[in-house]
């Protein structure tokens, strides 16, 4: 039995420390999430000026800052799309190695998680499981009362918000007004539909760990 206390924190901090397994493809890795949203600001800033010119006359500066939106844009959503091209082409080729040695690589990892946490009484860990199954109960319905089920369409919305901003580059104010305001909403959609998915997939990570460690601590006593 273990004399410390159980937290979040610690089996998070845990899990942080389990390293990707070899071949994966990991949709959002810590080193692009950056850029992913370097490219979300992008895309925003280079649809600023099509709505200013909804009001004033088209001036140079809008024009230069449709040009800079639009080379953010790039420069931010260009590393994930190449590594997750790339990634795709390896998968692939090599789908049923890299399953196979990644479930292996999954499989032994999650269970020195689910050995460290049958260190703590059953009783802590039902507690918390059923707080962090609340918690991602009500992740999702938060999600469909903000973005509705805009989360399963993966990269389309911010796809047709680029092609907006594009076609606005070419030639400013040339769309109409909803176009623009649709395309803010869907990269701001976008934006907050990878946040909330990400953090419904730890507490699910933490929901799975703890019920494994409960239904083991059951069949051993």
């Amino acid at each position: 039995m273990s004399h410390e206390t159980f937290t979040f924190t610690e089996l998070d901090k845990r899990i942080e420390q389990i390293p990707d397994a070899p071949g994966e493809l990991v949709l959002f890795p810590k080193a692009l999430m950056v850029w992913e949203f370097i490219g979300i600001f992008g895309t925003i800033l280079g649809l600023v000026p099509s709505l200013i010119v909804l009001f004033i006359t088209p001036a140079m500066w809008l024009a230069f800052i449709a040009w800079l939106g639009l080379a953010i844009m790039i420069l931010g959503f260009l590393p994930g799309f190449v590594y997750k091209c790339w990634g795709l082409i390896k998968g692939i080729r090599n789908w049923r190695e890299q399953f196979i040695t990644g479930a292996d690589f999954a499989f032994d990892r999650h269970r020195e998680l689910t050995d460290w946490l049958m260190l703590f009484p059953k009783e802590v860990l039902e507690d918390r499981m059923h707080f962090i199954r609340d918690a991602r109960i009500r992740m999702g319905d938060k999600m469909g009362l903000v973005i509705g089920g805009i989360e399963k369409l993966g990269a389309v919305p911010v796809l047709l918000a680029v092609i907006t901003q594009i076609q606005e580059f070419r030639d400013l104010g040339s769309l109409p007004a909803w176009r623009i305001v649709l395309a803010f909403f869907l990269v701001l959609m976008y934006a907050m539909s990878i946040s909330i998915s990400l953090m419904r997939l730890r507490a699910q990570l933490h929901e799975m760990l703890l019920t494994n460690a409960i239904n083991k601590l059951n069949t051993t006593r």
